[in-house]
């Protein structure tokens, strides 16, 4: 090194006071070296890690001397509770570092070193994400003995402060009108209220039926909490603020955005999509034709589904609802979708389907018709727009609740965060039904469905919903690998390489890896775990689990893929440490392997009819696997309402289109009452059959009671004959 044989260091660091930042105020540091440093022709920036995400300070000054400052102003949105970090994880040696390349240098023009003394931020905390509605009451009919009032009350996490004039659109009977802000700035605490006729009363007063349970903010109206933090605002579109009425929108309860009517020959060219969408990557080579000899070997006997086509247009509404996150007990503002079909059935059956791993916020269910055809997302949004086609085109109600961190969520992706998962599933639920009941219908029976990762959420789901008394009438799951740490053993430690002519582990396996390690570890608030699990692959895995990479594309000998240039392995067993990929009792006892035991699901006793599909050439999940799972609950726990299909031939996704094509028939004869010929008389039997057709009727003659109808009719007429 020219000029000395050493170089400078940071001998110290001069951290912010201990506490809680948000917005109104920045964090400053100050990096002491053990010798005067430069700024060279790149300004240097300081970089800090915020709840998983990369945020760098900006340098204030100090070249020349041996102290050089820096500053942060907070992100809205960000939160770190358990410490920020500071530096980048190397991917060469495991260890943060400054990462100064040359924009910092010492009196010679040489790079300094990136070393990072000891430190500790555990109490320098971030919390951006505003105040949270924790509750409100009824709207309430008050004579205080001048005018009548209609009142509401909101309480908040914190005091809260107001600008403006926030409203809250309600109704008296059918007309429109708004509660208006009064007091409350500076409390945890506001008042809404309006002046109303004496003659009104109590049955008259409710929230707009189609719009939810909201407070509209004016351009000039604002509510922040004691760190300058807004209220969080509902989105509409995919990075779009929600306007209504001029107005932005904060949730209460729920909020129903109407989005557009399918009509039934849309809905049966997104089933045509999804097949084509299988096919693509069924080929061996994808830019040659669809022919037998370019799909892949194992795959060749698998025969796609006849989807029914549908017997009905729906109705498309995107849900913004207040949540609750149970591992850090807080409220969050959460998303979904709900399809409703527009039949003459009084009574609508439900579908919760539970979406499979997203590897792109933009991929949420909330955001599925967001997109044009020209999209790169539509095609990653496929699935969505089928299960809709399917479930809902043949006059279900079908909801699907995004997990949080999906779609406009503020939060960190919770990938199979179980208790989050279950959470924001029945509270979309339930706001469903509030809609169906706002477009004068009601729900009856309800069915679960997933893939994938949302076959593990069907089964959380499952268990939530038992634990309850909520009545499910099945629970169908296309290849959902329930038991995590069975998985990741047999990524692991038994590896399929397709060898043998069968199909080899996916390629993306090492995703589920990097997610579970950020979204369990930071849910349950132990952050430090995913450095444990990546070691020198962290700061990779970091970016595309939050999504703050620029580019990401195979590596060049297929094995791996790159991130911003950075390298990450398929394999699982290659980007673990050693020291878990050598024993696996030591994986097994490692503190990311019991946050896997806690996320998965199926290890109690189930009550509700299951069944199970899964694929014989599955990418994730082997035969095996699946078997396991099966003989867990029917063997384990003696239940005999499980049934197990491996159907041949079929991949994950075409494990996906099976079930789909199984669970239509299952739930329609699910819906129909017990039929028994033979314990019903001649005399009785017209007004048996009379009581039938009413029900079709009723239901609007779905495909399940057409294939019933012939039935009966056959039956009849062999009655009448004899």
């Amino acid at each position: 090194m020219a000029g000395s044989s050493t170089y400078p260091l940071v001998e110290s660091i001069i951290l912010p006071n201990d506490g809680i930042y948000g917005v109104a105020e920045p964090l400053l540091f100050s990096l002491r070296f053990n010798s005067n440093v430069f700024v060279g022709e790149t300004t240097p920036q300081l970089p800090v890690e915020i709840g998983y995400r990369m945020r760098h300070a900006d340098y204030l000054g100090g070249t020349g001397t041996n102290i050089l400052n820096f500053a942060l102003n907070v992100t809205p949105g960000d939160l770190d509770l358990d410490g920020i970090s500071l530096g980048v994880v190397d991917s060469i040696t495991g260890l943060r570092d400054f990462d100064f390349a040359s924009s910092v240098l010492d009196v010679w023009g040489n790079q300094v070193g990136d070393f990072i003394p000891f430190f500790n931020t555990n109490n320098i905390l971030v919390d951006a994400k505003g105040p949270e509605i924790v509750s409100y009451s009824d709207l309430t009919l008050q004579h205080n003995g001048i005018e009548p009032q209609v009142v509401l009350e909101i309480n908040f996490d914190q005091n809260v402060h107001v600008s403006g004039v926030p409203l809250v659109p309600v109704q008296f009977g059918a007309t429109p009108a708004f509660l208006t802000y009064k007091l409350g700035s500076g409390s945890k605490s506001l008042l809404f209220a309006v002046t109303v006729p004496e003659s009104m009363g109590t049955s008259d007063i409710g929230f707009r039926k189609l719009t939810g349970q909201v407070i509209y903010l004016p351009e000039a109206a604002n509510i922040k909490d004691q760190l300058g933090n807004s209220i969080e605002l509902l989105g509409s579109n995919y990075n779009e603020i929600l306007i209504e009425d001029g107005n932005k929108v904060v949730v209460l309860g729920a909020h129903y955005e109407y989005l557009e009517t399918i009509k039934r020959e849309a809905l049966d060219q997104y089933m045509e999509d999804q097949k084509a969408w299988y096919l693509n990557g069924a080929l061996i080579d994808p830019k040659k034709p669809v022919e037998p000899s370019n799909i892949k070997s194992y795959l060749r006997d698998y025969e796609i589904p006849p989807f029914t086509p549908a017997a009905n247009d729906v109705d498309l509404y995107r849900i913004g609802f207040r949540s609750s996150i149970p591992e850090q007990n807080r409220f969050v503002t959460a998303y979904g979708i709900a399809g409703i079909p527009k039949t003459s059935s009084e009574s609508l059956p439900v579908v919760s389907w539970e979406h499979q791993t997203s590897f792109s916020k933009k991929y949420a269910a909330s955001q599925a018709f967001s997109y044009k055809l020209s999209d790169f997302e539509y095609g990653q949004t496929l699935s969505t727009r089928l299960k809709i086609a399917h479930y809902a085109g043949q006059g279900y109600a079908v909801i699907s609740a995004d997990q949080f961190g999906l779609g406009n969520s503020t939060e960190n992706y919770a990938y199979q965060v179980k208790k989050s998962n279950q959470q924001a599933s029945f509270d979309l639920y339930s706001k469903s039904l509030d809609l169906i009941k706002s477009l004068g219908k009601s729900s009856s029976d309800l069915f679960l469905a997933g893939w994938s990762g949302g076959g593990v959420t069907v089964m959380g789901f499952l268990e939530a919903l038992e634990s309850k008394g909520i009545k499910v009438q099945g629970a169908s799951v296309a290849a959902g690998p329930w038991d995590q740490v069975m998985l990741m053993n047999s990524a692991i430690f038994t590896p399929r390489d397709g060898s043998d002519g069968n199909t080899p582990d996916a390629s993306w396996l090492n995703f589920l890896l990097i997610y579970t390690a950020f979204s369990l570890s930071g849910y349950n608030e132990k952050a430090s775990i995913p450095e444990d699990v990546l070691g020198k692959y962290y700061e990779a895995a970091r970016k595309l689990y939050t999504g703050e990479y620029k580019e990401q594309k195979p590596s060049a000998d297929q094995l791996g893929i790159l991130v911003d240039g950075q390298y990450l392995p398929n394999q699982v067993g290659k980007i673990l440490p050693e020291k878990y990929t050598s024993d696996p009792e030591a994986f097994t006892k490692s503190p990311y392997a019991q946050l896997l035991r806690e996320a998965s699901s199926g290890n109690i006793p189930l009550s509700s009819d299951v069944m199970m599909v899964y694929g014989g050439q599955d990418e994730l999940m082997s035969p095996k696997l699946a078997a396991m799972l099966f003989e867990r609950q029917s063997i384990g726990f003696g239940k005999e309402n499980i049934s197990l299909n491996i159907v041949d031939s079929a991949n994950h996704r075409a494990a996906f289109l099976s079930m789909m094509d199984d669970s239509l028939d299952w739930f329609n004869a699910k819906l129909l009452p017990s039929v028994q010929p033979i314990s019903i008389s001649i005399s009785s039997w017209d007004q048996w059959f009379l009581s039938f057709v009413l029900l079709g009727v009723a239901r609007g003659w779905d495909s399940g009671f057409l294939k019933v109808l012939q039935l009966v009719l056959a039956m009849k007429a062999d009655m009448d004959a004899f």
